[in-house]
């Protein structure tokens, strides 16, 4: 089912709010193990991915990964 072009504004405003800078998320590493990070920006993909620039907790890493691999920390 394609949505209107509302619905798809209104989407599209949803995800924004939920990954924007500042937001606390988490996410698996590689091995397994649960990262907490701060969202440091976004950008997207030409096909659409929306990616994060993630300022790992407690460490100076950071991390580029897809706004569909990490959740919000809810508090």
């Amino acid at each position: 089912m394609v949505g209107t072009a509302s619905d798809i504004v209104q989407a599209e405003l949803q995800q924004n709010a939920r990954y924007s800078p500042g937001t606390q998320v988490f996410f698996f590493n590689g091995t397994g193990d649960v990262e907490y990070a701060t969202i440091q920006r976004s950008t997207r993909l030409p096909d659409g991915t929306k990616l994060l620039t993630l300022k790992i907790r407690g460490s100076q890493r950071t991390a580029t990964l897809p706004a569909a691999g990490v959740t919000p920390v809810m508090f």
